[in-house]
């Protein structure tokens, strides 16, 4: 396998491996996710009854109001005092006035000498408030406004609560909460620092949400995913609080941070030992094919080195049956230069060798010569045969 493909196959290693650790860490990262909004739900939950307690623990304080005027129309001030004084007291500063308005005026007032000089205001001829108060009148239906100017100075949430007398529309009494302790007391500040938040209601008259307070204005898109909201119903009021963490819902904990670097570090890990394992099983398939090649290099030389031994004693054979045959002329060539061929005895250049030999060394000896006459006649007739 060449280098390329063993660099090929470890990514392959490490994208696969990692996948698996990013998957466990996603799984994480969404728990810590989930955590995180479900927490963030606790906290809404906390504000939202902190403002059902605030603001309609006091709708339903007036409904003594409500019965007593639905009863006898002609209350006065005095008697008026007597219902809204225990509400006013009860609320830790965060009613401002509890107003009745009779028809479209304000008739009532407590604390009565804050605001007696509201006392007979139309306020169906102030700009400001008399689309509210005609809606209430129209509708009978509660009502919970965006943080307004008040007559009497100051911003404040207004909720009013329609007053019906033998079924019809008398008048309706208005709830003026001081708009910094409500959202103060709601818990909503303690909130700013990591969320965005909105505190919204529909405004029946324009159809469309009206904010109550935010600390995230300019900045409308982060409400656009991963919001959270719950719903304040008061009535016919309802109120919408929304929140989302400022940096969002991408919180990475401790243990997904863990999981990616020892995810990193096992996949590196496998991915190196792979391309070094596929490095060595390389190593090891070059060097049992260089085995092989040797072995069969080996036999070759074995089967060459047998053939030679063979061809080895086939030339020695071959060479001794010729020097064999060498020796054999050479007694045959001595034989004939010695002997006689047809007598088989020494001839005439042996005879005097021996002679001449036996003279040096002093030996005795009788020669004895034989001649056959004519003989020379019998060789040319008959031959030396």
């Amino acid at each position: 396998m060449s280098k390329y493909k063993r660099i090929v196959v470890s990514i392959i290693v490490f994208i696969l491996m990692f996948s698996l650790f990013a998957f466990t860490a996603y799984i994480e990262y969404k728990r810590t996710i989930e955590s995180d909004i479900q927490t963030l739900k606790d906290k809404l939950n906390v504000t939202r009854t902190n403002l059902e307690s605030n603001i309609s623990s006091k709708i339903v304080a007036i409904n003594g109001l409500k019965t007593y005027v639905e009863l006898d129309k002609t209350f006065n001030q005095e008697e008026y005092e007597n219902f809204a004084k225990a509400v006013y007291e009860s609320s830790n500063d965060i009613v401002r006035n509890i107003t009745f308005i009779t028809d479209t005026t304000i008739t009532h007032m407590y604390p009565y000498e804050e605001s007696e000089n509201s006392i007979g205001l139309d306020l169906a001829k102030q700009q400001e408030q008399k689309d509210l108060i005609l809606y209430a009148k129209e509708n009978n239906k509660t009502i919970i406004t965006s943080p307004v100017d008040l007559v009497e100075g100051g911003v404040g949430i207004i909720v009013r609560v329609p007053v019906l007398s033998h079924g019809k529309y008398y008048g309706q009494v208005a709830l003026v909460f001081d708009y910094n302790k409500t959202i103060e007391y709601s818990g909503l500040r303690t909130l700013q620092d990591d969320y965005f938040i909105k505190l919204k209601t529909t405004d029946n008259i324009k159809s469309k949400e009206s904010i109550i307070w935010s600390n995230a204005h300019g900045k409308d898109y982060v409400f656009d995913y991963n919001m959270v909201s719950t719903n304040i119903n008061m009535y016919n009021a309802n109120l919408v609080l929304e929140a989302v963490p400022k940096h969002g819902f991408n919180r990475k904990s401790t243990l997904f941070n863990l999981i990616m670097l020892i995810g990193a570090m096992l996949s590196l890990l496998a991915a190196i030992t792979v391309y070094r394992l596929m490095k060595v099983t390389d190593k090891l398939k070059v060097n049992k094919e260089e085995l092989q090649k040797s072995y069969k290099d080996a036999l070759d030389a074995n089967m060459n080195l047998e053939l030679t031994v063979s061809q080895l004693k086939d030339s020695e054979e071959r060479l001794k049956a010729q020097y064999d045959e060498i020796k054999n002329q050479e007694e045959y060539i001595r034989f004939l230069a010695e002997r006689d061929f047809l007598t088989d005895l020494y001839n005439r250049r042996k005879l005097s060798m021996n002679l001449e030999e036996s003279i040096k060394s002093g030996k005795n000896g009788t020669i004895i010569l034989i001649d056959i006459d004519d003989f020379k006649n019998i060789n040319d007739t008959l031959g030396h045969y």
